[in-house]
């Protein structure tokens, strides 16, 4: 299955709540894509939705410092706490 399919995938999955499929998938996605900050995004944004705010910050980061222009990235690593 291509990347673009399992992101789909993944944004299902945490459009629906099974946030511990979402994390696995966008794991996947990000290992096999470490330079797409949408991937780390997706990612993110699942940890925080877990609960997993400190990760979830780490992950905002990453994004910001692969796309600097990134606006939800930044706005959420406010919400988060840096």
């Amino acid at each position: 299955m291509d990347l673009s399919t399992r992101n789909t995938e993944g944004l299902l999955a945490l459009q629906l709540g099974d946030y511990e499929t979402a994390a696995k998938i966008f794991e996947e996605c990000v290992n096999e894509d470490t330079q797409s900050p949408h991937l780390h995004y997706n990612l993110a944004l699942t940890h925080y939705r877990q609960g997993r705010r400190d990760e979830a910050r780490v992950r905002f980061n990453t994004v910001i410092n692969l796309e600097k222009t990134f606006a939800d990235a930044w706005a959420m690593t406010i919400v988060t706490g840096k």
